[in-house]
This record gives C-alpha cells, sequence and structure tokens, in this order.
C-alpha cells in the first residue's frame, strides 16, 4: 500500500470533536479534516483549523517530529511533565491564543476531575 495524506477545509454540518484539542467543533466552524494511509493502516481525523495550523509550532517548541508527537495533542501535554507543557504553551500562545486557551480548559477539566 502507497502511504498518503489529504488535507480539507470544509464547514462542518454538526459538531465534531477536535483530535487535537479535545474540545468541539461547533456547527459553522470551518475545520480541517486530514486522512491518510500510513504503515498499511487508514486514519481520518478532525481539527479546528488553527489547532492544525499550530501543530507544526507544538512540535518544533517540543523539539519532536511528528510522529512522535500523536494526534492527541491534550492527551500529550497532560502525560508531559508539567514544566514541559508549560513551555510548549507559552511558546505557541502568541501566535495561536484559541487554541493554547482551548488546551489549557481540556487540560483543566481533565485535572478537575481526578
Amino acid at each position: 500500500m502507497t502511504d498518503f495524506y489529504t488535507f480539507r477545509l470544509l464547514k462542518a454540518r454538526e459538531q465534531y470533536q477536535c483530535e487535537a484539542c479535545r474540545s468541539p467543533i461547533p456547527p459553522g466552524t470551518i475545520y480541517a479534516q486530514v486522512s491518510g494511509a500510513f504503515e498499511k493502516g487508514f486514519w481520518h481525523a478532525k481539527f479546528h483549523a488553527d489547532c492544525h495550523a499550530a501543530w507544526g509550532d507544538f512540535v518544533e517548541a517540543l523539539g519532536c517530529d511528528h510522529s512522535e508527537l500523536g494526534d492527541y495533542l491534550a492527551d500529550e501535554l497532560e502525560v508531559m511533565s508539567p514544566s514541559v507543557a508549560r513551555n510548549a504553551l507559552n511558546v505557541v500562545r502568541s501566535t495561536y491564543p484559541d487554541v493554547v486557551a482551548r488546551l489549557e480548559a481540556t487540560l483543566h477539566k481533565r485535572n478537575d476531575h481526578k
């Protein structure tokens, strides 16, 4: 099987969940739909458009590559050391403040339920 990757910007007809920040993507919002095949498996995901755009900045801030970061950014930040996660959020905050706000809200909710 040949590996491939597709990317499209679409308008949400219904509510979805962003794979990066785990927050809702409300109807009417422009979102990124990505899909592909990698290592003999198919995958697809939906992201807030700005969460998808911020991905490269998070990869750079964390000093890793795309394959190490996984799809669920909120999940990855939750298991990192707090100082590393805080630093990554602070690096990206000025360019993508809404992304950081959604990620912090998701992480805060999870910490409240522990």
